[in-house]
């Protein structure tokens, strides 16, 4: 094998030789490492890696679409109508923890449509308040 001296080549220095931890064939251009050759049969099994795990994202992009059964469809997510899915709520009240819930909680509000998820609470000198988003 001769090194440098073609069309357009430099006269650095070309290492090939096998990985000492058996991972396959490397390349060094002077004191860079430009890691392993990839052979014919290693890209085939690369590419098939690759697209099974494109498989597997959109199969668990179906399975979620699947799963909340078109509630988050543009059709239905409405934050910019007063109470429509995905609007958010923020409740104050003075002297009434009743529409104050932990994070988590899952809830119908009084005079609201729909089932609601609160995000937190607070309370402080007699006020209580609450962020609500509705789920459904």
């Amino acid at each position: 094998m001769e090194q440098g001296g073609g069309v357009s080549q430099g006269a650095n220095k070309v290492h090939i030789g096998w990985r000492t931890n058996g991972s396959g064939l490397g390349v060094t251009v002077d004191q860079t490492d430009e890691g392993n050759v990839v052979f014919e049969a290693e890209r085939q099994g690369n590419v098939s890696n690759l697209q099974n795990n494109i498989n597997n994202v959109n199969n668990a992009v179906n399975d979620l679409r699947g799963q909340v059964g078109g509630a988050w469809t543009p059709a239905n997510l409405q934050p910019l109508s007063g109470n429509g899915i995905g609007w958010v709520a923020f409740i104050v009240r003075a002297g009434d923890s009743s529409q104050s819930a932990p994070e988590g909680t899952v809830a119908a509000l009084p005079g609201r449509p729909g089932t609601w998820l609160s995000s937190g609470n607070a309370a402080a000198a007699g006020d209580y308040w609450c962020v609500w988003t509705r789920i459904a």
